[in-house]
């Protein structure tokens, strides 16, 4: 019974619970940050009974039986109540609407609307959020966008960045919810088309919260304080904002731990002398003359190298001492200054002053000296920096001999070898000499041999063995080979211990340079070692010359002339070759490696074509720009030998046409020389008592006569019917010791008759026969010409020595000759044959035909 009464009792208390549902007033939307705000109310009645109450709120879209959104919140006991939500949808895409209740005690309330965009009186698609600072959207965000079509239409394409989206359709409403990625200071562009005419888009932003970095405070005067910060990618303050997202700082520091000194004031330089200066400097804030402070001074050169910074430290400093300067030096300086005791940064620079230095003595000349076959050169340097001052002169003396005095503007003397030991130098200035300098003639060494090394980087870096006798180190001098320039040397001195240095100074690109190596000894420096190199090599800016070819059978043999050592520009590492044929581009290449001997190139096994040929000369520093190029073209062998026997031909024949003409030009003078006249002999009488015929030469015509004794007792002959016939008698016998050469010997035989019939001489006509009974026939005075003669050559017996005709007529009166003389001609025997004056071939055949005709 109990049980029952109390289950009635709840029941009507639910029933009455149910009936106190809460009590919407108002439901508003704001389109500019899609948030809604609902306010309701409860029946006083219901709050009084709760210490608090749960409600349930849910949003929907139209048209959906889901919520899109639903939270249970917890309030305080009261009347009235409020609630915000922001909807990730634009409120202008759909209507929301709203409804709650008392958490499970009471029923839902009638729902409340936001109205939305009106899609009944659109004519075109339109797109939310629209194209302005909403939508300025949050890099990595969810973000839902959509776009509402007329009424009656469909949606055809919807893109971002021109890639199409995936949507969801609410009646006229299309919505996209996308993953927001930072975008460029462009932005991207959303787009929806229902179709060509009917289009809309939006430009959408999207980026991050403001940042602030490097956020600081400090003072440059203990009296205000000055704060700074790196700023984002927006407009902000301390306290940042934009529509995205806020941003907020707070710095917190001690005035003194950040002092940032400004420049110091009214900066000069006083006591200035050759080695040290003051300088000094006022503050404009009269609060700083109690802040211990460090101090700092930039010092440079003439040219604005800086040469150091000195430091001082000192309360409310305004003044610092510069020391160990540079004699006759312009310097420039700058102050800046800092808290010593809290440091923070240093303070701004000061603006800059110059001031020079006083003049002091010059610093010893830097001497050096080079010898050769000819001549001695001595060369001097004095930087700037240790002539101390503005130079007058430099004294120069050899071997004790009176100072010469040079201008100040000279580096260079040069004088006679022999003349030279010992040099000493000296420079002045207007404060008085330097120390003197004295160096040494260095030796000669002969054998000393020029090795090559490569550069590299506009330096050249050399090595070498350590040497015993380099008591003060060595000197590396270096020129450039084949300068016009002799004072165009530079060195430099190493220290003992050393064996390397690196010449990266004063060397110009492409020009070749030789460098001495020098022991640095106690009396004269010795030369050890010499190189041949190149700062940096360049390509050389000139082909090799007089390049051309020539055929030697089938090969091409290339020459040409080395590059002048100015136009080299590098050593020559190689020659590359490139020939190509006239009659289409195909090409080849050779190489030859670079030698002073090696200037030619042998191109083999060739076609008989036109070929073109280029050459380029290579360093390391690259190849020629302009090749030199030359054009040969090859004849078959075939050929070649036609051509050379016409050429041979073609010359014979000038050369034979020639050589007629000019014998016949000197047909006179060849014909006394090759073919001379012949006197012509006159045969005088018949034959005398013994048989013998006598016939006279001219006797200026006669140069000398061949004879030799006759023995007729050693004559053969053919006797027939007391004629003989055909006897052969030699007039140029052999002569032997058994010979007689006594005249009384030259006799007849007792039994004999001679009787000349005729002289067997193919060049001169019969004279007459003899008869059967031995007289002679009638013979005439008549000359006898004999044209056409020729000399005939002796036979193989020797002949007898020349004798004059004095000679010839003592031995004819010997052997009773009877011969006739006269004092126009000579009277001959048979004793030989005569000889032309200008031939030594005797007139007459070897020998005589006697004989009597039948």
């Amino acid at each position: 019974m109990i049980t029952s009464l109390l289950l009635t009792s709840f029941l009507i208390q639910a029933a009455e619970g149910m009936q106190n549902v809460p009590q919407l007033q108002d439901v508003r939307g704001d389109i500019s940050t899609n948030g809604i705000d609902v306010s309701w109310t409860d029946e006083p009645s219901f709050v009084s009974q709760q210490e608090n109450v749960i409600y349930d709120i849910e949003v929907y879209y139209p048209e959906q039986t889901e919520p899109v959104y639903r939270e249970s919140i917890e309030r305080r006991s009261n009347i009235s109540h409020h609630w915000h939500w922001t909807s990730p949808l634009p409120l202008q895409c759909l209507r929301h609407s709203v409804r709650l209740r008392h958490h499970n005690a009471s029923e839902w309330t009638d729902r409340k609307y936001v109205t939305g965009s009106d899609p009944d009186y659109s004519e075109l698609p339109v797109i939310y959020p629209r194209d302005n600072i909403e939508t300025a959207v949050l890099a990595d965000s969810q973000k839902k966008f959509c776009c509402i079509t007329p009424n009656g239409t469909t949606l055809k394409d919807f893109t971002y960045d021109d890639r199409p989206m995936k949507s969801i359709r609410v009646g006229q409403t299309y919505i996209v919810d996308l993953l927001m990625e930072a975008t460029g200071t462009g932005g991207s562009i959303l787009y929806c088309e229902v179709n060509r005419n009917y289009n809309a888009g939006s430009v959408v932003y999207v980026g991050y919260s403001p940042e602030v970095h490097n956020f600081t405070c400090e003072t440059r005067n203990l009296r205000h304080l000055e704060c700074s910060w790196t700023q984002g990618e927006v407009a902000w303050t301390l306290t940042a904002e934009n529509k995205i997202n806020k941003t907020s700082f707070t710095y917190t520091a001690d005035p003194r731990h950040r002092v940032y000194l400004r420049a110091p004031q009214r900066l000069e330089a006083l006591n200035v002398n050759s080695r040290n200066a003051s300088i000094q400097w006022d503050w404009s804030d009269a609060n700083l003359m109690l802040l211990s402070m460090r101090c700092q001074v930039r010092i440079m050169w003439s040219n604005k190298t800086e040469d150091g910074r000195e430091d001082d430290t000192g309360v409310g400093l305004i003044s610092m001492t510069l020391r160990e300067l540079h004699p006759y030096t312009t310097y420039s300086v700058q102050v800046r200054c800092a808290s010593n005791e809290h440091f923070w940064k240093w303070g701004d620079w000061s603006k800059e002053i110059t001031f020079e230095t006083k003049e002091d003595i010059p610093q010893a000349v830097d001497v050096w000296m080079t010898v050769n076959s000819n001549n001695s050169l001595v060369v001097w340097k004095l930087v700037p920096e240790k002539s101390h001052g503005k130079l007058v002169k430099y004294e120069l003396s050899w071997n004790g001999s009176v100072p010469l005095r040079l201008e100040p503007t000279q580096h260079c003397y040069s004088m006679s070898t022999d003349r030279v030991k010992r040099i000493t130098i000296t420079a002045m200035n207007s404060v008085g000499y330097s120390q003197p300098s004295t160096i040494i003639s260095p030796s000669q060494a002969r054998d000393v041999e020029t090795t090559r090394v490569n550069g590299g980087n506009g330096g050249v870096e050399l090595a070498w063995a350590p040497k015993p006798g380099a008591s003060c180190g060595y000197v590396v001098d270096w020129y450039p080979v084949g300068s016009q320039d002799k004072c165009d040397i530079q060195w430099i001195k190493i220290p003992a211990g050393r064996t390397n240095t690196t010449i990266n100074s004063g060397l110009k690109d492409g020009v070749r340079y030789t460098f001495s190596l020098y022991a640095c000894t106690s009396d004269a420096p010795k030369l050890l070692q010499r190189w041949e190199s190149y700062g940096r090599e360049l390509a050389p800016d000139q082909a090799p010359g007089s390049f051309q070819g020539k055929q030697d059978g089938m090969d091409v043999v290339l020459t040409w002339d080395e590059i002048p050592l100015e136009h080299r520009r590098g050593f020559i590492q190689r020659y590359e070759i490139k020939y190509t044929l006239s009659s289409h581009g195909q090409y080849k290449t050779e190489t030859v490696l670079g030698s002073k001997d090696g200037m030619q190139k042998r191109i083999y096994h060739l076609h008989p074509e036109t070929y073109e040929f280029s050459i380029h000369a290579v360093t390391s520093g690259g190849k020629s720009s302009k090749p030199a190029t030359t054009r040969v073209t090859l004849t078959s062998q075939v050929s070649q030998i036609i051509v050379y026997s016409i050429v041979s031909l073609a010359g014979a024949i000038a050369l034979l046409l020639l050589f007629t003409f000019l014998c016949y030009q000197k047909r006179t003078w060849l014909k006394d020389k090759v073919y001379p006249e012949i006197p012509t002999p006159r045969f005088v009488g018949g034959l005398d008592a013994k048989g013998f015929q006598s016939f006279e030469l001219p006797a200026e015509r006669v140069e000398h006569l061949d004879a030799s004794p006759i023995l007729f007792s050693d004559v053969n002959q053919k006797v027939t019917n007391n004629v003989t016939h055909n006897v052969f008698f030699p007039l140029h016998r052999n002569i032997t010791d058994s010979q007689p050469s006594d005249p009384a010997d030259c006799k007849f035989h007792p039994s004999m008759k001679i009787l000349i019939t005729e002289i067997n001489n193919p060049n001169y006509k019969p004279l007459g026969s003899v008869g059967e009974a031995g007289e002679a026939a009638p013979v005439t005075t008549e000359e006898v010409t004999m044209p056409g003669y020729k000399p005939q050559l002796p036979g193989e017996s020797s002949l007898l020595p020349l004798r004059s005709a004095s000679s010839y007529r003592a031995l004819e009166d010997a052997c009773q000759g009877g011969l006739l003389e006269s004092e126009d001609y000579i009277s001959v025997g048979l004793v030989g044959s005569p000889t032309s004056v200008s031939s030594s071939q005797p007139l007459l055949g070897d020998s005589y035909t006697f004989g009597q005709h039948a």
